[in-house]
This record gives structure tokens, C-alpha cells and sequence, in this order.
């Protein structure tokens, strides 16, 4: 919310979730660059200071010092501005569009420079924008950031800098180097963007004076999963990548009457970017279950249904796993049970990133009630949800996203993904939503794509509550893509073939 500490790559995706809702990053360079202009009038009159000279780089903080020249000048403020970069390197579309405006106003209140003006207009005096580097940088300094932030510093007049100092990291708080040396711009005042930044949550000799700012982003924006929550949250693949960098995933799950389950699950894994998926189900499926894909490695796991007799030879698997599912296809019995509640006193010594609960498992943790932390991620639509709250003594309510969080604080504080026209992915007292979905995903298999994906994402998200989410929102947008080509007439071994088309569009979101 509104004035809360964020770290920087949070921040982004709950911009462009903002964009995704409505709200476009252009809007909000304007209310930021507005923010700025506002503040130096306040606090630094027209007759007294009439020059401010704006610094800017080529991304998205120099379009906000652009939107901020303009205010100024409007406001009577005789504004420079300094391009570290030719206007033809100027990369961000919205600083781009304000950087057109500011020409075409050219040549009254404002003008516009090279970097070679600087010294001069230093000299001169006035307020100094500081709207470099928004995000900060991390490393080695160099011209002409380098040496503009050293003309500034030396420079001894009044320096605003926009969202943050330029040369300082967001999230570490540490500044730049150049030669060995820190470097990074000493503000008087620092106009930070409607999240105060954990690099600038201590005192710190760079920020100066602290000033928050409010650009409108809706709290919505940090509740509703967007796609800047896969854009700024799942991590690729290196250019050089070798096996095993995306992850490796164990499904656990089906039986002698079901085969599709777990070969879902587990196509869902590797589809999604994991590099290796092991599949391990009772014997007598084995086969049907490899023949789905020569990607699965299927192992067994019991004869007709999972047993706790097959828990030594698993180990292995388990160990080079950084994810499991357990749960799809299985079946509810006191056999299946007993492996459960056996394989989940196993795991809980492993160093796993999530194990994923789903189907026949939430039965069976039913009726053995096990205290879960937060790497566990429960997976329950709403008869299974009802099920596990009556076991563990909690009386239902009837808002589902409530019970979910009363769950998961009862449980030990697992995250609960409970299914429905709207997901809730809770975490104790926390919830977001995934909004979306249609009939079409009614269809059996999707909660078993769904598992895949989350146990799939648990290696290149922060925790397992963002695989969580990103997985909820990724599997909604995949069957609202084929739901616009097929209506509801789709299965899930469709939806498994969509997840990379809609994997590519996500992460093309935004980029026109």
C-alpha cells in the first residue's frame, strides 16, 4: 500500500499491473513529475530560486524530471535541461513522449541542452533535478553519469533527486562506485514514489530530506496478480543455462483408476521451464503415464496405489528436486494415506523450495491434521476447502477468501490456493486474487495443470507464494486465450499446449 517499504522489482510489477488495470505508465509520470514540480515551488519560491536546471538521463526518471520542467515552467521557473544522452538514446516510450512535448515548447521558459552545458549552467546557480538514475545501479559508474553527478555534488546548489539519488540502490541502499570509490548524487531532498524504498529506509548521507509522493497507483494494482507479476518476479533462463538451472520437479500421484492427473502435472512442469520432471506413480501405470510425452521420466511408486514401501527408492529423486506435487490421480484410501502422511514427515527435513498439496492429498491431510509451514502451497477448491476447515475445528463462514486465510494461519501458516471464478492466494492474514477465468476451465485436469505450474515456477520466483500467484494468474490467462477461440469447448491437454503462447505474450506485455 500506499507509503509501505517495497524492494524495487516489486514496485515495477504493481506499475505495470497498474498499466494492465487501466492505469498506463504515462499517467503515472505524470502525477510523479507533477509531485516534483509541486514540491520545489513549495519549498523553493520563484523569486528566489528562477532557475532550475533538470539532469536528465535516457529512461523512465528523466521522463519524470521532463514532466517536471514543464510544471515548472508553467509555474513561472526558468528551466534547463541537461541531456546526459542524445535525444535519439532516450529508450523509455513515455519519457520519449514528454521529451517531444518539452521540444515543442522549446525556446520559452524551457531549454533544453548537451551535456557539455552543465558546468556553466551550474555556476550560474539554481535547483538542481537530479533525474538520472530512478532505480539506481549497481557496479561501476561511467561518463557521462559518472562525471555529471560529480559536477552536481561539487556544484554546492540546492539538488532534488527524483524517486532516488541517482547512484544508489533501491534496495541495498549502496551507492555506486567509480575507481574504487562510492559515487552517487548527495540530495538535499529526495521525492520518492509512492513506496519508500528499502535502501532508503535508514538515514543515510545521499537522500537528504525524504518526501513521499502519491502517483496513484491502486492498491488494486498490489492485490489483483497482473502480468507484472511474471514480467518482474519469474526469472529466465541464462543465455548460457545448462540442465537443471530450471528446475527439477517431482509429481507424486496417480493410481490404478487414474492415469491423467499426474501425466498433466507433469506437462505442465516442463512446459513452464522445468528441466526435468519425474513422474512417480504406481506400477501399473507406469507406462500409459510415459507414453504421454518422452519427456516424463516415470518411476514407480507402489503397484495399483502409492505406498509408503516405495518411500527409500524416491529419496533420490526427491534430493535433486527443487519442487513436488503430490496428489493428482491418486486416489483416497488408507493406503494412500499412509504414504502422505509418511512422505510428508520425509520432506519436512528436505530443503525444498514447495511442496504442492493437491486433490486426493487435501483428503487425505483431512484426516491426519499436520501442522504446515510456508513452503507448502494447498491447493483446494471449494469442497476440498470446506472439507480441510471442518477438519481442522474451523466453523465456515461463507467468504471464502477469509476461510482461506483462517486456514492457513490454523495449518501452521501454508499458503492456500483456493480455486474459483476468483483464486484467493492466501498466506495468514494476507490474501491476492486472481480475477478471470471462465466456464471453460470447469473441465476436469486444470487444477492438475495449475499444481504443475506452481511447483514448476517455485525455482525461479522469490518464495513459493509469488510461484503461487504467478501460476494462478498464468493458468487463468491461458484458458481465457482459448477460451476466446473456442469458447467453452476446450480440455486441459489444450491448456497445457497454451501455456507457452501465453508465457510469451505475458512477457511481451507492454513492449507495443
Amino acid at each position: 500500500m500506499y507509503g509501505d517499504i517495497v524492494e524495487s522489482r516489486r514496485i515495477k510489477a504493481y506499475e505495470e499491473n497498474a498499466s494492465w488495470l487501466g492505469v498506463s505508465t504515462l499517467n503515472l509520470m505524470e502525477c510523479a513529475g507533477k509531485c516534483v514540480a509541486e514540491f520545489v515551488h513549495k519549498n523553493f519560491k520563484v523569486n528566489e530560486y528562477k532557475r532550475v536546471i533538470v539532469v536528465a538521463g535516457k529512461g523512465g526518471n528523466a521522463g519524470d524530471g521532463f514532466v517536471a520542467a514543464r510544471h515548472l515552467a508553467s509555474l513561472g521557473y526558468e528551466v534547463d535541461v541537461v541531456l546526459l544522452y542524445s535525444d535519439e538514446q532516450i529508450t523509455h516510450p513515455d519519457a520519449k513522449t514528454n521529451f517531444l512535448i518539452l521540444r515543442k515548447i522549446e525556446g520559452g521558459r524551457v531549454k533544453i541542452w548537451d551535456f557539455d552545458k552543465l558546468n556553466s549552467l551550474l555556476s550560474e546557480g539554481g535547483i538542481v533535478i537530479d533525474a538520472i538514475l530512478g532505480t539506481g545501479i549497481r557496479g561501476e559508474l561511467r561518463f557521462p553519469i559518472s562525471d555529471a553527478i560529480e559536477k552536481i555534488n561539487a556544484s554546492g546548489n540546492p539538488v532534488i533527486a527524483v524517486d532516488i539519488p541517482s547512484g544508489i540502490d533501491p534496495d541495498s541502499g549502496r551507492p555506486a562506485i567509480k575507481g574504487g570509490e562510492p559515487l552517487a548524487i548527495k540530495a538535499s531532498y529526495t521525492i520518492t514514489m509512492h513506496y519508500y524504498k528499502p535502501g532508503l529506509a535508514k538515514p543515510n548521507e545521499y537522500a537528504g530530506k525524504i518526501e513521499l509522493c502519491n502517483v496513484g497507483i491502486p492498491e488494486e494494482a498490489e492485490i489483483i496478480i497482473g502480468p507484472g507479476d511474471v514480467r518482474n518476479l519469474l526469472s529466465l533462463k541464462s543465455k548460457d543455462a545448462k540442465k537443471g538451472d530450471g528446475g527439477v520437479v517431482t509429481v507424486i500421484g496417480g493410481s490404478v483408476e487414474y492415469t491423467g492427473a499426474p501425466s498433466l502435472a507433469s506437462l505442465a512442469a516442463l512446459v513452464s521451464g522445468s528441466d526435468l520432471v519425474f513422474t512417480a506413480v504406481p506400477r501399473s501405470i507406469k507406462d500409459v503415464v510415459s507414453s504421454f510425452s518422452p519427456s516424463i521420466i516415470a518411476v514407480e511408486a507402489g503397484k495399483d496405489y502409492l505406498s509408503q514401501d516405495y518411500l527409500p527408492s524416491l529419496l533420490p529423486i526427491i534430493e535433486k528436486s527443487h519442487a513436488i506435487v503430490v496428489g493428482p490421480g491418486m486416489a483416497y484410501n488408507e493406503t494412500t494415506c499412509s504414504f502422505t502422511e509418511q512422505l510428508l514427515k520425509i520432506i519436512s527435513t528436505k530443503p525444498l523450495r514447495a511442496v504442492v498439496l493437491d486433490a486426493d492429498a487435501l483428503k487425505c491431510i483431512s484426516t491426519f491434521k499436520p501442522k504446515l509451514n510456508d513452503r507448502f502451497v494447498l491447493t483446494p477448491h471449494r469442497g476440498e476447502l470446506s472439507r480441510l476447515l471442518s477438519a481442522y475445528g474451523i466453523p465456515e463462514s461463507g467468504d471464502r477468501k477469509k476461510d482461506s486465510m483462517v486456514l492457513s494461519t490454523e495449518i501452521g501458516g501454508s499458503i492456500v490456493l483456493s480455486k474459483g471464478p476468483v483464486d484467493y492466494i492466501c498466506l495468514k492474514n494476507y490474501c491476492r486474487e486472481k480475477r478471470g477465468g471462465n466456464p471453460g476451465m470447469s473441465v476436469g485436469g486444470t487444477g492438475d495443470v495449475l499444481a504443475g505450474m506452481v511447483a514448476s515456477f517455485a525455482k525461479r520466483t522469490p518464495t513459493a507464494y509469488d510461484a503461487a500467484c504467478i501460476a494462478s494468474f498464468v493458468n487463468s490467462y491461458a484458458g481465457d486465450e482459448l477460451y476466446k477461440k473456442y469458447n467453452e469447448f476446450f480440455t486441459s491437454e489444450m491448456l497445457v499446449q497454451e501455456i507457452p503462447r501465453a508465457l510469451s505474450s505475458i512477457l511481451a506485455y507492454g513492449k507495443g
